[in-house]
């Protein structure tokens, strides 16, 4: 199948790149257009491409970049799938819904990240037969309990992985260390943060403001290199908020064998609450904390959780699997 891959240029791109490979990998013809130009301009390149050399499907990435694949594949016949990647998130506040609902509509196929936002999409008016989940993958090779182990201390370690600290999720992780007596928090940002930047600052005053600075580690610039062994240096990972989990910190932890707590309203199908870790539907930091020191005072829970995400990850997360429901997909779109 020839299948051509339209994204925006942002963090969360890497799930596509991936997504890409692991299709290349099962012998498909895959490109990836990566949108660094204004709207129009992408659009017309786009539509010149797609003459010259016609894809069987196109999958859009990102509601902008849908509306512009849209678009160009406007009298050509094309069908396009739509991955959102946080529609649950904006469904439900004030960014861009109309625009957002309008690609829902227009799309072939719109292929949800979870259940929850299968069910969201339904609710915004997209027939059940066109939405499909295709989940988010982890790489089994490179994140696995056996490797390299960063450096700690003493303290219990609590590590929280983001692309940006601008979040109030994060206010809301250092108000719950607050509650958790001698634990640390490791906030790694992505590679694309600036070692000494605002977000990194703030962090640090929120942390002073709450009493917890000498225990909250702010890691910037984490290379993705490095994240396997930061999350096994871990006694449990921590994923606060709904767009937070759209990205695949739950998964890569548990394929390193590590416990989650996933703090958010939404569910998180990866994750199974009492088997591979818990599910906290609560942004209160109190709930939080309570959950986090039950697990933090049970280590034989927390080896549990691990053995039992790591088969989890295995089972339903490897990047095939994910390639396989892609493809179903596509073929619900006609491709």
């Amino acid at each position: 199948m020839r299948i051509s891959m339209v994204s925006d240029e942002v963090p969360g791109a890497r799930q596509v790149t991936e997504l890409a490979a692991a299709l290349t990998r099962c012998g498909h013809d895959v490109s990836v257009h990566l949108r660094q130009t204004d709207s129009d301009g992408f659009r017309d390149l786009l539509a010149r491409q797609w003459r010259r050399r016609r894809p069987d499907v196109v999958h859009a990435h990102f509601w902008e970049s849908g509306l512009v694949s849209l678009l160009a594949a406007r009298g050509l016949g094309l069908p396009v799938v739509q991955t959102f990647h946080t529609f649950s998130a904006l469904a439900r506040g004030p960014a861009r819904p109309r625009e957002e609902r309008m690609v829902a509509r227009h799309a072939t196929q719109v292929a949800a990240t979870c259940t929850e936002e299968k069910f969201d999409l339904i609710r915004s008016g997209v027939r059940r037969p066109r939405v499909s989940v295709v989940p988010y993958g982890v790489d089994l090779v490179r994140f696995t309990p056996d490797g390299p182990v960063a450096k700690r201390g003493d303290r219990p370690r609590i590590v929280c992985v983001t692309r940006s600290a601008t979040r109030q999720e994060h206010d809301v992780a250092i108000a719950a260390l607050a509650r958790i007596p001698d634990a640390e928090l490791v906030v790694a940002q992505d590679q694309t943060s600036l070692a000494d930047g605002p977000d990194t600052r703030r962090l640090k005053e929120v942390a002073e403001r709450r009493g917890v600075a000498h225990r909250v580690v702010v890691v910037p610039r984490l290379r993705q290199d490095a994240l396997p062994a930061l999350l096994r240096s871990a006694d449990l990972a921590l994923c606060v908020g709904g767009p937070a989990l759209a990205s695949s910190l739950p998964l890569e932890a548990m394929a390193c064998g590590v416990p989650v707590v996933a703090a958010t309203p939404s569910d998180v199908d990866a994750l199974i609450d009492g088997v591979t870790g818990n599910h906290v539907r609560s942004q209160e930091p109190a709930e939080i904390a309570h959950v986090v020191r039950r697990l933090l005072a049970d280590p034989g829970r927390r080896e549990s959780y691990g053995v039992g995400g790591r088969d989890r990850a295995q089972a339903c997360c490897s990047w095939k699997h994910v390639a396989l429901e892609a493809v179903h997909a596509y073929e619900g779109a006609g491709a």
